[in-house]
């Protein structure tokens, strides 16, 4: 039998000093890096259960739709309002979205729409005022120059008054996937597209003098100008004394959250202040909208 010994080397004073350098900076961190742990932890504890109500609430659904709601066909459309496991204010929002952005909608699908809606528990007085500022909105259009004859949804919305822009600013509403590890995984590629909203192309167009289009009912005064043009309302593109970079965009009635984030990417080459007599969720929103229609 063959017994093996190794005896250690004593360790010298340098690695004692060395170890205790050590050990004395972990200490030290020790509360930095615990701090860091419990700021962590807090946020994946919100990105879980923003997780959780996305998957819950289908949003990934609602998104994809949206994203090309004027190719839904009606029988996509009744699908997703009979869906019991969708909320009704989603169901309610989608319709809106819907009803707002397609060129036409028979009375019969209307009907039928509705139909599906209140079986679902929806509250249809919303869509009752909206209707309203749909029909007078086309009145107005109709009082005015005939459109192309290519008139798009697009052209459609473009002649809504700011209310009118206001609806889909406002309901528009985004998702992300449904399980948690394809939330993980492609949440990416189910973010929007970047684009402007009717708000930004204005304030875009204001603030670089650009004529035509959605700001031709809009006055650039100016008292540099001499009195008979601030008596006319000088255009947008009148002579100014260099490129605006500071912009303050009040909106009279309720602003959203959307439509400020929106100007806030656009304020990363200018300087703009966003303002509005309230700032509304989508869910006060359709509350709003709702008692307006139990009013008329």
């Amino acid at each position: 039998m063959h017994y093996r010994t190794t005896i250690n080397p004593p360790l010298s004073s340098s690695d004692f000093s060395s170890n205790a350098k050590g050990l004395s900076v972990a200490i030290k961190q020790l509360p930095e890096l615990t701090e860091r742990k419990r700021v962590l932890d807090m946020h994946m504890n919100i990105a879980t259960s923003l997780f959780e109500l996305i998957r819950e609430r289908q949003l990934d659904q609602f998104f994809a739709m949206e994203e090309n709601i004027t190719k839904q066909t009606k029988a996509l459309i009744l699908e997703a309002l009979r869906d019991p496991k969708k909320s009704p204010e989603d169901k309610l929002r989608l319709f809106l979205i819907f009803y707002l952005s397609v060129d036409e909608v028979s009375k019969d699908d209307l009907a039928d729409y509705e139909k599906a809606m209140v079986e679902s528990g929806c509250t249809v007085a919303a869509l009752q005022y909206v209707k309203q500022v749909r029909a007078f909105s086309r009145m107005t259009a109709m009082s005015n120059v005939a459109p192309p004859a290519q008139s798009s949804a697009n052209d459609f919305l473009g002649r809504f008054t700011s209310i009118g822009s206001k609806l889909t600013d406002s309901l528009k509403d985004a998702g992300v996937s449904g399980h948690f590890e394809t939330l993980l995984s492609g949440v990416k590629n189910l973010l929007p597209t970047r684009k402007d909203l009717p708000a930004t192309r204005i304030v875009d167009a204001l603030i670089e003098g650009t004529a035509g289009g959605e700001t031709d009912d809009y006055l650039y005064l100016d008292p540099k100008l001499g009195r008979s043009a601030a008596a006319k309302g000088a255009k947008p593109g009148a002579a100014r004394g260099g490129p605006v970079q500071d912009a303050i965009v009040f909106v009279v009635g309720g602003g959203n959250y959307l439509e400020y984030q929106n100007l806030v990417d656009f304020a990363s080459r200018k300087r703009i202040v966003y303002g509005s007599t309230e700032l509304l969720t989508a869910k006060a929103f359709l509350g709003q909208l709702e008692a307006l229609g139990e009013a008329r």
